[in-house]
């Protein structure tokens, strides 16, 4: 049975995982985040410490301090094209074992939706984008790309921009 904590409403924090596992902060920050440099007595206790509390990381503050979403976007023309699909879902696939997070949008063909989802994706904190453009001959895709502030991936198109 999963306890939370002694406060019903409370979210279980890294100091509550130390406390119950009976280790430092530290000690239960270098389990959390893999460390090697940790004795697997103190790596075990504090799994299971975790796994009583229904402990988990908070994202965004991991995002603050490694500068990294380990989220990639993707913007396609239309996810209900079985090619599209195909590619999208072995991205996907590709990038999960290398613990990244695969964020899909479909632009519907509107070269317009689809400046906005590269920057909207990119104003997110993603890491990096997936792009199979619409029209590779818009302005408004070059326009998004040349401004994107992470490495993009064009998908099967060739499109010049301005760096």
């Amino acid at each position: 049975m999963t306890r939370r904590s002694e406060k019903s409403n409370h979210t279980p924090t890294i100091s509550d995982v130390a406390k119950l596992a009976n280790v430092s902060i530290v000690s239960a920050s270098r389990v959390i985040n893999n460390s090697p440099s940790v004795r697997e007595s103190t790596r075990k206790a504090v799994r299971s410490a975790m796994l009583e509390l229904g402990y988990s990381p908070n994202a965004a503050a991991q995002m603050l301090r490694t500068r990294r979403s380990n989220i990639m976007g993707c913007v396609v023309p239309d996810l209900s094209n079985h090619s599209t699909a195909t590619v999208v879902h072995a991205a996907e696939k590709e990038l999960n074992q290398g613990g990244l997070l695969l964020v899909t949008a479909s632009c519907d063909m509107d070269s317009q939706r689809e400046a906005q989802l590269i920057q909207s994706l990119c104003q997110r904190g993603v890491d990096g984008l997936l792009i199979q453009p619409s029209d590779e001959t818009s302005t408004l895709l070059h326009d998004a790309i040349s401004k994107a502030t992470v490495p993009v991936v064009l998908l099967d198109r060739d499109v010049e921009v301005a760096s």
